[in-house]
């Protein structure tokens, strides 16, 4: 199942590159000419692991020509218990890693963007019941969409909403009980980040 999501998620990397930068390509009459290089720290992990008493993180690197960039993600998230939706399950971890293509609308990466790509999510969980924990890997599709808002040069705050869709769901067996996890997901968070003009 592990390589199912790593060839998944290495698929969806061929196609974000291909479609942003052609090998070969010109650059087209009325384009900016942009290119970027940036770093970008996602509030949401953090915030949502700590009330857990975990810590979590979520950092971004990317690149960007003209109004495209792609982004690789690396995160580790701790759900609350009320976010898991079944009794007597607690301690739903995530570690993920993802690839995101974006079309952002505004010059100089700045503006309303929209994106999608592949991600990779490897869960762990925890039963009431002695030896109740299990882990799995889902292979995940995402879209999302936000604001990029540069609050001095190229520093910057980002709104954003995503929606995610697992390719492989399926009931978990834990200790005797089962666990199914949610098909599709979505959030809201913020990010913070700079870029380097390139």
């Amino acid at each position: 199942m592990k390589t199912a999501c790593l060839t998944t998620l290495a698929l969806a990397l061929m196609l974000a590159m291909s479609a942003i930068v052609p090998v070969g390509a010109e650059e087209a009459p009325g384009t900016s000419g942009a290119r970027a290089l940036g770093f970008t720290v996602d509030l949401l992990p953090i915030v949502m692991s700590a009330t857990t008493g975990e810590a979590g993180f979520s950092l971004q690197a990317w690149a960007g020509a003209d109004h495209f960039r792609i982004r690789a993600v690396g995160a580790r998230v701790s759900l609350p218990d009320a976010l898991i939706g079944e009794k007597n399950f607690t301690d739903h971890d995530m570690l993920v890693g993802a690839v995101i293509a974006d079309y952002i609308f505004g010059e100089r990466f700045a503006g309303f963007w929209a994106g999608a790509g592949g991600e990779y999510w490897h869960n762990t969980i925890r039963h009431e019941n002695p030896g109740g924990n299990a882990s799995w890997d889902n292979a995940v599709l995402t879209v999302g969409g936000g604001y990029i808002w540069k609050v001095y040069g190229n520093l910057f705050v980002e709104p954003w909403t995503a929606a995610h869709l697992v390719l492989n769901g399926g009931t978990v067996k834990v200790a005797g009980a089962s666990y199914t996890p949610q098909r599709l997901s979505a959030e809201v968070s913020l990010k913070i980040g700079y870029f380097f003009d390139m």
